[in-house]
C-alpha cells in the first residue's frame, strides 16, 4: 500500500510568503468593510467567516456554567 507524502516548504519560506500576501491584500482589498474573521490558507487564498450569532455566546455561557467555570 502506497503512502501519501506532502512536501511542505520550510517554515521560514512559508512565513515570508504569508507576510507578502497580507501586504498585497491590505494594499488592494477592502477587507476593513467585512465584519467577521479574515484569514488566508497556506496558498494565500482568502478565507472569510461571518461573526458568530448572538445565540453562540449564550450557549457558551450555559456550557461554562454547567462546567462550573
Amino acid at each position: 500500500m502506497a503512502g501519501l507524502t506532502v512536501k511542505l516548504p520550510p517554515q521560514r519560506d512559508q512565513t515570508r510568503f504569508n507576510l507578502r500576501r497580507w501586504d498585497e491584500l491590505l494594499a488592494g482589498a477592502r477587507l476593513d468593510k467585512f465584519e467577521g474573521r479574515i484569514e488566508t490558507d497556506r496558498h494565500g487564498q482568502i478565507i472569510m467567516s461571518l461573526p458568530p450569532a448572538p445565540k453562540h455566546g449564550s450557549t457558551q455561557a450555559r456550557i461554562a456554567a454547567l462546567l462550573g467555570m
